[in-house]
Parts: C-alpha cells; structure tokens; sequence
C-alpha cells in the first residue's frame, strides 16, 4: 500500500496522496468512523440512546403544550411543535459548532486525518442529527394535523440549514472556548434567549411590543415563519423584512465560510497530539 506524502508544520498538516482513489476511499472511511462515533457518543450511557434525538423535541413541546394551550388556551399545537423543534435544532446546532474546538480530530490521532475528512463527517453527522429531530415531529404532524410527504421533506430541508448556520456560528466562536473554558456555559444561556427572544412559543402575529420588535430581528423568526407558511399556512411571515433576511444570510455565509476557511488552522493549533 502506497502511503502519502505528508507534510506536517505548527500551523497545518498538508498530504499530497501517491494514489488519489485510495486516498478518497481511506478518507471516506475515516468520515463514516467519525460520523458512527460522534453520533453513539449522543446516547452516552442512557438506555435508549439515540432515540433520545426523536423524543428530545416533542417532550418539550409536550411540556409546552399543556401549559400554553391545555391551560391557557392561547396557542396553535401545531405551530407550537413547529416552533419548539426547531429552536432545540437552533441550539443543538450551536451548542455542537461551539464545543467542537473539544476535539478537533474526530476521535482519530490528529496526524492521520484530514481537515476535508473532519468537515465532511461534522456535515453529515448534522443532516443525521436533524433528520432524527425532524423524524417524530413529522409523525405527529401527519397522525394529528394531516401533513403530507412534501410537507415533511420541507420540516427537514428548511430546519437542515439552520443546524449548519447556527453550527457554524458556534463554530466561528469555539476558539474563545479553548482559551476561556467558561465561556462555554453561557453558550446554553444564549440559546435559552433565542428561544425566548423568538416566536417559538406563539406564531410571530400573537407577539407584540418589545417582544415582536424583539422577534422581527431575530434570524430564527424567518426559519420558523417559512416553515409555518409552508406548512401550517400561516402568513405570518409578511411581517418579517425581507432586507433583513438577506442581511442575515449574507452576514452568517461569511461567518460560516470564515468558520470553515480557518478550521484547519485552528485543528492544528489547539487540538492534541495524542
């Protein structure tokens, strides 16, 4: 077996591969051992394991649901679902990008892998993680609110980039974790007030005040609202501007891009070596 030429630095690790078919396959491999680990890592000792992705959303959204509409009676179950799922997508994603300055070489001694191997495993291991998320909730919705297969592929394609936004968000960031461990405990508090600075709770048309001022210029409004158009047919998402929208998906391209762009230097500056 031919090995690669590999040129390791303080600042990066570049392979020039004799054989570029085996060096794809050895990489698809390494992606797919990295990708099996993180996601059983997710079950940790629990005994249900990975379903917990499944179940995580609609225990919440069933909490939420007796207090604001078995009780208060002022909300839509549906678009309550919605919301709450995606806002636990929301901080999944960003939780996952901020601690993964953790462990930047996959579990794998980091001279033996790729960065093109770490981003592609992270990348699918997300789409999994928001399909499993997405799974029971689209259950719900075509048992209880009638949805239909379209209606489920598009709870998945919107709430998919959302994880990578926000993973790349939380990813730009990772490297204040490194240096300042405790910044990592306010990346919870954050999440908690994207959720309740949004319309995850009551569609963006029950909000007023500070509260919707709040909402309209929050990002994760224009993901739940789309979906609740597409979905629940709400037009709610009239409210929103669409300049802001645009705004917001140049701004968190670039810091995604910037995220992606700098991983590999980052990797080699504060991952382990053994």
């Amino acid at each position: 077996m031919k090995r690669d030429i590999r040129v390791i630095t303080p600042e990066k690790c570049e392979e020039f591969p004799r054989d570029e078919k085996e060096a794809r396959s050895l990489d698809f491999k390494r992606a797919k051992f990295i990708v099996r680990k993180n996601f059983r890592s997710i079950a940790g000792s629990r005994r249900l394991g990975q379903i917990w992705l499944i179940l995580d959303p609609l225990i919440v959204s069933m909490v939420y649901f007796f207090v604001f509409t078995v009780i208060r009676h002022n909300t839509n179950p549906a678009s309550l679902f919605l919301g709450i799922t995606y806002v636990r997508i929301l901080q999944m994603g960003l939780r996952n990008g901020f601690n993964n300055s953790v462990d930047y070489s996959g579990g794998i001694k980091i001279e033996r892998v790729r960065t093109r191997v770490i981003l592609t495993s992270e990348y699918l291991l997300s789409a999994t993680n928001t399909f499993f998320m997405c799974f029971g909730v689209s259950i719900v919705f075509a048992i209880f609110f009638d949805s239909n297969i379209l209606e489920t592929i598009a709870l998945f394609l919107i709430a998919f980039p959302l994880y990578v936004m926000w993973y790349g968000i939380g990813s730009f960031f990772s490297p204040i974790g490194v240096r300042i461990p405790d910044t990592r405990a306010l990346v919870s508090y954050f999440g908690m007030l994207m959720f309740f600075g949004s319309p995850a709770l009551y569609s963006l048309g029950q909000t007023s005040g500070l509260h919707r001022t709040v909402c309209l210029y929050n990002p994760f409004s224009f993901f739940v609202e789309f979906a609740r158009f597409y979905i629940l047919d709400s037009e709610d998402y009239k409210l929103l501007d669409p300049n802001i929208a645009i705004s917001y998906l140049i701004i968190f391209t670039l810091i995604l891009g910037i995220s992606i762009k700098r991983y590999d230097w980052n990797r080699w500056r504060f991952s382990t070596w053994s």
